[in-house]
């Protein structure tokens, strides 16, 4: 999980920030925003989306952003 722009996480119940250099921390940040798309994806064909209509989530609307 990304919290603050710190990644951190979970074992049992605690939240634990782990020891990553720069180049691993901005792949974990990277696999996250990728990992959070793909679950938007999955929610919008599971709820049957209107076929032609487009979703923008940068925007959290039906336009693009710029």
């Amino acid at each position: 999980a990304i919290v603050d722009g710190q990644v951190y996480y979970r074992e049992n119940s605690r939240m634990v920030r782990p020891d990553l250099n720069a180049t691993a921390e901005a792949r974990v940040k990277g696999l996250v925003g990728l990992r959070d798309c793909v679950q938007e994806l999955i929610d919008l064909q599971m709820d049957a989306a209107v076929p032609g209509q487009h979703h923008y989530p940068k925007t959290g609307g039906t336009e693009p952003a710029l």
